[in-house]
């Protein structure tokens, strides 16, 4: 099982808050990851079963002609962005 991290949303000011709300709600997960052919990569996030963008340390998007392999070390979670909960409208008769 991967560990998990706590990060804050100051530690990745190039995320947009939207972002960082899908990774605080779980429809995106992040990773600090570990690419040795590429070392200013940090992050992975991954945003459906086969979308995956690479990231610097401070969260801004990295971009390769090729996709390079990498290492999962942590799953990030973070800490300080409000997440919303959905409600669904009922109608009433």
């Amino acid at each position: 099982m991967v560990p998990t991290i706590v990060m804050t949303k100051q530690d990745l000011d190039k995320l947009p808050d939207e972002v960082l709300r899908l990774i605080g709600m779980g429809q995106y997960t992040l990773y600090s990851v570990e690419v040795s052919a590429q070392p200013e990569v940090c992050f992975v996030l991954r945003t459906g079963e086969r979308e995956f963008f690479f990231l610097k340390e401070d969260g801004e998007p990295l971009s390769f002609n090729d996709f390079p392999n990498f290492k999962i070390r942590e799953r990030v979670n973070i800490e300080d962005v409000p997440v919303f909960a959905v409600v669904p409208n009922f109608h009433r008769p």
